[in-house]
């Protein structure tokens, strides 16, 4: 995931940082190092995330370039 989409996964949630952080176990710094690009997010929390967002009714943001 890129780290716009990222954050617009985090938002659609409605979450802040340190929200979206502690759903996803890892600290705030971690989150804004994946929003920054300064980390990638584990293919495994990619998909914890999905999940959650499709608890919500949303869908896994989609920008071109997605690792």
């Amino acid at each position: 995931m890129t780290p716009e989409e990222i954050r617009e996964a985090r938002r659609a949630l409605g979450l802040t940082q340190t929200e979206f952080g502690e759903m996803l176990h890892v600290t705030l710094k971690t989150v804004q190092d994946w929003e920054y690009g300064r980390r990638k997010m584990l293919k495994i929390t990619q998909k914890f995330l999905q999940k959650k967002l499709e608890e919500k009714g949303l869908q896994m943001p989609s920008a071109s370039g997605s690792s």
